[in-house]
């Protein structure tokens, strides 16, 4: 609190061109008055000082009125201790009771800072600005305040006040720089909240799934990237915000539209410049703001919700003792449904959820306090703006650094930003414990599949499940609504199997996301890595959305012979069926070992013909070592659509050769006819004889142990 001394509105240091339009109003008053007892040198002190119409045109008076306009205004030189904050008194007593009346009646002023936190956080940016001065950083502003009443607890627009290098009497509290990623969290407030689709109303919820991979938009060109240039898959909402994940943000902000984003963020307190037009880089902080006005959103979140307007001025009293009424405040309200309020207080102050970005240990949690605290970093092109936000149900801390012209800096928001935030917030905090935020009712707690953001079934594959918040009105979606869906499928058309077609039926993995990108990424190497870990089909494809119908023809496809399971198959086997289907482009046959089952090796076709009940194919089993095998019939229908349909019929044979016995040989020396040729006897390198015929005309002779001669024709 204190006697405010001058108008600051007119001041020459803060606003030169309204000073000097004022100087002429007054000199304008004067001159229509006429005489004035006025203290003034080059008049011979204090004497009667006349001006007129024609003085303001000529003379003494231009000449002084030029000097006047002419002069370099330095701040002033008396001792302030809160510069900003008292200038920022004083416009609001000038703007409630007049530029005069504050000095006429002896005002003094009563106010809600507090001077041990203020101090701390004007010492803690004037420490921080010069650790950092090599980056090229060389002004900040630090806002503190109180979401329960709205109070401002504390407020530095500028390492100096009285550093003109810098604009030091600028306060950057009130001045428009642009938010980074710190705006994510009124985006996806918004989301929480629902927003209107041609389909209805929808919402996100802390599970939602947004596809974190390569993303382009047309009309106009825009491809956002995150901060470290990965791509992730597969982020649920709670993730994404509290990793500050740009793709995720975007998209979020292509889903809800930017007008249920702009209604969100003005409910909560954000004011934009008139010229502002919004789009898809909205979701990154592309539109400028105040620090004033993020302190009062962040505060909305902080009180469930309720928006209290933001106040500084508890008290004024006259000079003769008379308490001076306050203008109205304007009333709270609650902006944000409170149950949409407590999920944004749980994700935001869930440490566990940033590691990824941010690590355990980063400057986000306040020791002490752990999840009593929730935060938000921010930055903006080539790291023009750094920021940091956050809160307790008690306290709200905003910081912002950055250079006076706006220009590129080489500094980091976690290094710079982040510090001065975590001092002042620890200062907010010290004698004002926070209490824990408390669900207000109507939120519920539910277990979901990790994979997929939808409720968890048991009977439904889940690699992951993990338990998570909802609106008890806005529930996640049941299982059978994930992304991941099997599908009975038709092996011949592709289509989903039903009581039309139930014959060839396997069951497959589909990814069933409408976001086109995410497709195309799971068909890329690190895409495929993750679809294989949660059974999708390879390659990718969308489920199919047509099925069997009643009267279409279905495909006759079978092995008659051998039976399934024939056990002494010897010799060449013929392997006979029929093969009958619509859309046919060929067939063949197959085999593997049961040893190794899924081994099978081409030894028959393909064929382009249809057949019914006729012989497909021959296998020479003479080449296989007996044992058991499976014959399998492949069918291929022709390639529609990008779909290459498919029956398979397998038979089981056991395959068992009887090799010839090896007997000795005796010879002989039969009689023949003279017409007979008699061929050398073959023996083995063992002196084995061997059981040869001999054909000799009409006579067939096969040598044997007891020299048998058949003779015949």
């Amino acid at each position: 609190a204190g006697l405010i001394q001058a108008p600051a509105r007119y001041d020459p240091v803060i606003n030169r061109s309204a000073a000097f339009e004022r100087m002429n109003i007054v000199m304008d008053l004067m001159a229509q008055v006429g005489c004035l007892q006025f203290q003034h040198t080059p008049y011979n002190g204090a004497q009667p000082f006349c001006v007129t119409q024609q003085d303001l045109r000529s003379g003494q008076v231009v000449l002084d009125k030029a000097r006047v306009e002419a002069a370099n205004y330095v701040p002033r030189t008396y001792q302030v201790r809160y510069p900003h904050f008292i200038n920022y008194i004083q416009t609001i007593v000038e703007q409630s009771f007049g530029t005069d009346e504050m000095f006429r009646r002896g005002f003094t002023i009563y106010t809600t800072l507090d001077p041990r936190v203020q101090d701390v956080a004007q010492a803690a940016l004037v420490q921080q600005v010069q650790q950092n001065a090599f980056t090229g950083i060389n002004t900040g502003a630090v806002m503190v305040t109180d979401p329960r009443d709205g109070t401002i607890r504390a407020m530095v627009g500028s390492p100096n006040f009285r550093d003109d290098s810098i604009d030091g009497q600028v306060n950057n509290v009130f001045t428009w720089q642009q938010p980074g990623s710190s705006i994510k969290p009124i985006l996806y407030t918004a989301a929480l909240e629902g927003y209107d689709t041609a389909q209805g109303r929808a919402y996100f919820t802390p599970a939602t799934i947004l596809w974190d991979v390569p993303t382009r938009y047309t009309n106009p060109d825009y491809e956002p990237v995150n901060f470290d240039r990965r791509f992730r898959g597969p982020e649920a909402v709670r993730y994404a915000l509290q990793n500050s994940l740009n793709i995720p943000a975007v998209k979020t902000m292509a889903a809800i539209g930017t007008a249920a984003f702009q209604s969100a963020a003005e409910r909560m307190g954000l004011r934009f410049l008139p010229e502002a037009t919004f789009g898809l880089p909205s979701a990154l902080g592309a539109n400028e703001v105040r620090l004033y006005d993020m302190v009062q959103a962040y505060g909305t979140l902080a009180n469930t919700g309720l928006r209290v307007p933001l106040y500084s001025i508890t008290r004024i009293t006259a000079a003769d003792g008379e308490e001076i009424a306050l203008p109205a405040r304007a009333a709270p309200g609650q902006v944000v449904q409170a149950p949409v309020a407590y999920l944004m207080q749980n994700i935001m102050s869930d440490n566990n959820a940033r590691a990824d970005v941010f690590g355990l240990n980063s400057g986000l949690t306040v020791e002490g306090y752990p999840g009593l605290v929730g935060a938000k970093t921010g930055t903006s092109n080539d790291n023009r703006d750094l920021w940091t936000l956050g809160f307790t149900n008690n306290a709200v801390v905003g910081v912002w650094m950055g250079r006076v012209d706006n220009g590129v800096t080489n500094g980091a928001t976690q290094t710079t930003a982040v510090p001065l935030w975590n001092t002042v917030m620890q200062a907010a905090l010290q004698n004002r414990q926070p209490q824990a935020f408390t669900n207000p009712g109507g939120v519920v707690e539910q277990t979901i599949c990790n994979d997929t953001g939808t409720l968890y079934d048991p009977n439904i594959q889940c690699a992951s499940v993990r338990n998570e918040l909802f609106i008890q009105t806005q529930p996640p979606p049941p299982a059978n609504a994930s992304f991941l869906q099997t599908i009975a499928i038709d092996t011949w058309t592709g289509y989903r199997a039903n009581q039309y077609c139930p014959e060839n039926v396997t069951t497959a993995t589909f990814a069933n996301i409408s976001d086109p990108t995410a497709i195309a990424w799971l068909n890329t190497p690190d895409g495929q890595v993750y679809a294989q870990t949660v059974g999708i089909e390879l390659p990718v494809q969308a489920p199919p959305e047509g099925e069997c119908t009643a009267g279409m023809t279905l495909p006759q496809v079978a092995i008659t012979s051998p039976a399934n399971g024939a056990p002494n198959v010897s010799g060449i086997l013929q392997i006979t069926g029929t093969v009958s289907a619509p859309n046919f482009n060929r067939y063949q046959l197959e085999i593997a070992s049961l040893n190794t089952p899924d081994q099978y090796s081409l030894f028959a076709g393909p064929f382009g013909n249809q057949l019914n009940n006729g012989v497909l194919g021959q296998l020479d089993t003479t080449q296989l070592a007996n044992g058991l095998y499976r014959i399998r019939l492949s069918v291929y229908s022709n390639n529609t659509g990008g779909y290459e349909g498919a029956i398979f019929r397998e038979v089981q044979i056991g395959v068992n050769n009887v090799a010839p016995t090896a007997q000795p040989t005796i010879p002989i020396i039969p009689t023949f006819p003279p017409d007979a040729t008699v061929l050398p006897q073959d023996f083995s390198a063992q002196g084995a004889p061997t059981n040869t015929v001999i054909p000799l005309g009409g006579l067939s002779v096969i040598a044997t142990p007891t020299a048998t001669v058949i003779v015949g024709g």
